[in-house]
């Protein structure tokens, strides 16, 4: 009878299974930063869609009321990005304008950017809750996005009852990624970088860009030298009849 023939099954020894481990870490290091700038870039366009159809939305809300403008600042403070302030659900400036004009689709997620990465300005996140109102007198509702100092408000409408017509605006930046918050513009509220190195800017003409940090750096340090009380100047500079000056007026179209 013949001798019955034995398979024996050879594992890989340890030096190979370290030239495999070092060959799949390599593949990883080359792999990775593509991918995340894949994502950044996945991120950004979300973004800039965000930021046209935002655009779209004031529009209808002017086309209800005059062409009115809903943009601007509150009570003196840099919160151009604000939804809901009180409560008891009574006081929605600036963006919270059009929740309340019910123009908003539930969640309103185009408000809202995935780069962010403070959460005070994230979706429904223990400091941001979501639906308004807010939940705790400490705690405001804020959107991703903060809009153009043109006049100030006081409470649900501009001090002096007088909105920007979004008709005269034509290609003014009208939106950008949350920069530059005097009150915390050495913290997470001055982070900007959150797109590739620059932000995102919305326009009236409903269209949206991205645009390099460099060209806006010096607002944003000054900002943070001046604060908590910076220069209005440094934001958009009105006695300038051109707005090439202030940090709007880099955003500006050219």
């Amino acid at each position: 009878m013949a001798a019955a023939r034995r398979t024996h099954c050879r594992g890989f020894t340890l030096v190979e299974l370290l030239v495999v481990i070092g060959i799949i870490a390599l593949l990883i290091s080359i792999l990775l930063p593509a991918l995340n700038r894949a994502r950044q870039q996945a991120q950004r366009t979300q973004c800039l869609a965000h930021l046209s159809q935002l655009s779209k939305v004031y529009l209808i809300y002017g086309n209800d009321n005059k062409m009115c403008a809903p943009i601007g600042y509150w009570n003196g403070f840099w919160t151009g990005y604000m939804i809901n302030t009180d409560t008891a659900g009574k006081t929605y400036p600036i963006i919270g304008t059009l929740y309340q004009a019910r123009l908003l689709p539930e969640p309103p997620m185009f408000l809202f950017c995935q780069s962010q990465p403070d959460e005070r300005f994230q979706f429904n996140t223990p400091q941001n809750n979501w639906p308004p109102p807010r939940k705790s007198p400490a705690q405001y509702i804020r959107a991703s996005y903060f809009t153009r100092p043109v006049v100030k408000w006081s409470g649900n409408a501009p001090v002096n009852n007088e909105w920007p017509r979004w008709n005269k605006l034509k290609d003014k930046a009208v939106f950008a990624d949350v920069m530059a918050i005097p009150s915390t513009s050495s913290g997470p509220g001055y982070r900007l970088a959150i797109h590739g190195e620059g932000a995102n800017i919305g326009y009236a003409d409903h269209s949206a860009a991205w645009m390099g940090a460099s060209s806006f750096q010096y607002y944003l340090d000054e900002v943070a030298r001046q604060s908590p009380g910076p220069s209005s100047d440094l934001y958009l500079n009105e006695s300038d009849p051109d707005n090439t000056t202030g940090l709007w007026g880099v955003f500006d179209k050219r």
